[in-house]
């Protein structure tokens, strides 16, 4: 995005998405929720509780996982002032890419 992604604005990532009908915002997920998350989904992936996607080899998914729809749930208000849509939530495919 040329521009550090910590310093980008709301109104930003809207004329990026409005612009490219989509917008890369790694920052939106800060401490504590991000360690959480991490340390949540690298738990599940130890406890073998993930399957294998068959749509990308390699990768282990947990589709429809009670914490990570909640944790979208928590973001929703964020995507809806980037998309200045009213979004319907959605379930998040979690999944590990191994590279």
């Amino acid at each position: 995005m040329g521009k550090e992604d910590s310093l980008i604005s709301i109104d930003e990532l809207a004329d990026l998405f409005a612009r490219d009908k989509y917008a890369v915002w790694r920052s939106c997920l800060k401490d504590p929720q991000l360690s959480l998350f991490y340390r949540y989904t690298c738990k599940r992936a130890d406890l073998k509780t993930m399957t294998h996607d068959p749509r990308a080899p390699g990768a282990d998914a947990a589709p429809g996982d009670f914490f990570i729809d909640a944790l979208l749930l928590d973001l929703l208000p964020s995507a809806e002032a980037v998309t200045r849509l009213k979004l319907f939530p959605t379930f998040l495919f979690q999944s590990i890419q191994t590279w």
